[in-house]
């Protein structure tokens, strides 16, 4: 299993990468709303480093885009009207969107309080990986199996996931503040993506030994989940603080399935 993680502007590490390589690109670009130096503008996502993306991603992979809508960022219809064109040349498929309700909101007093960030998802063909098993929630079904003479018409006594994850808090915790402000300082980092999230798009869409890429690793939760969960992972953060956080965690993370330190 490889984990490499660097110092990196997006573009510079998508052009290292070989053609149809990665099983998964999972990416959380800057948004543009100012919530830190960082993100400013979203405009490093754009055709160049898109047209990369596309020529690394396997037949059978998936393309995750993380992005908002709301007064302070659009970047769900950028990243959408970017990524529309490959679209339109058929050198991807667009699958569906999923929108993932926080338990956070931000937002004026006068107008809506902004709950949800959302996750566009593409294809390069309809033979893309969905580990079948991995589509369904704990959680038992609230009513009888459905059933065509003695056939099951639902083949699990559990509930799929659905494109709307109300499931999930903010860095696995209830969301209080308390909680957020010490995983913040922890992280250093302002918009992390939840490890539930993350767990839940790979093990969906790879298998061991995938390879995933994330050229805007930030906490360095998509590197982090697939040492994790033993993928292969190449990640880059043009952020020195960024990639030293996430290169320690790697250095010292123990596998707990695997853990042989005496008690």
């Amino acid at each position: 299993m490889k984990i490499k993680v660097e110092v990196s502007e997006a573009i510079d590490l998508a052009k290292r990468q070989k053609d149809k390589t990665f099983d998964l690109i999972f990416i959380d670009p800057p948004f543009g709303n100012n919530q830190a130096d960082w993100d400013g503008t979203n405009e490093d996502f754009d055709f160049l480093l898109i047209s990369h993306l596309v020529r690394m991603l396997k037949t059978t992979g998936s393309f995750y885009i993380k992005c908002g809508i709301g007064p302070k960022s659009q970047s769900l219809i950028d990243f959408y009207n970017r990524v529309t064109p490959f679209v339109n040349e058929e050198k991807l498929i667009f699958q569906d969107m999923i929108t993932w309700k926080k338990n956070r909101g931000r937002g004026n007093r006068k107008g809506w309080l902004q709950v949800q960030e959302n996750f566009l998802w593409y294809t390069k063909s309809d033979r893309y990986v969905w580990n079948e098993k991995r589509q369904y929630l704990l959680e038992k079904r609230t009513f009888n199996i459905l059933k065509k003479g003695n056939i099951p018409v639902n083949k699990s006594p559990y509930k799929r996931i659905t494109n709307v994850w109300t499931d999930i808090n903010e860095f696995g915790f209830d969301g209080s503040p308390k909680e957020f402000h010490q995983k913040f300082e922890e992280v250093g980092h302002a918009t992390p993506t939840p490890e539930k999230i993350a767990e839940r798009i790979i093990m969906l869409h790879t298998n061991p030994d995938d390879w995933i890429f994330d050229c805007f690793a930030g906490s360095g939760i998509v590197p982090l989940t697939a040492q994790k969960l033993e993928r292969n992972c190449i990640a880059g953060d043009r952020v020195q603080k960024n990639v030293n956080y996430i290169n320690n965690k790697i250095k010292n993370y123990i596998n707990p399935l695997f853990d042989d330190r005496e008690e």
